[in-house]
């Protein structure tokens, strides 16, 4: 299906009149197309600590530049479909896109 994902931002970081943190809303950058599909049994992904997880959606953009640690992906109407973590980030080079498992 053809979407959009939109990298998490980090805002800076504000501080109240005692010091204490503020909390900042959450902001993601600018739309990139992308097509996307539901992950099956066979998308796993290592945690980084030695256990797997199945990934919930394969993702494929154009933009060879794309790095993000966390994103918001879109259905073509808008509709936010979900905000996870990129568990997997892979250039494809033989084609022309970045493939990402989230």
């Amino acid at each position: 299906m053809n979407g959009i994902i939109r990298a998490k931002t980090n805002g800076e970081q504000t501080f109240n009149l005692f010091g204490e943190p503020i909390v900042n809303t959450i902001s993601f950058g600018s739309n990139i197309p992308c097509k996307y599909q539901a992950a099956n049994r066979n998308d796993i992904v290592e945690t980084g600590d030695g256990t797997f997880q199945q990934a919930s959606f394969i993702i494929t953009t154009q933009i060879m530049d794309f790095k993000a640690t966390h994103i918001e992906l879109l259905d073509d109407n808008g509709n936010v479909v979900c905000r996870k973590d990129v568990r997997s980030l892979e250039v494809l080079k033989s084609i022309g896109r970045v493939k990402i498992l989230i």
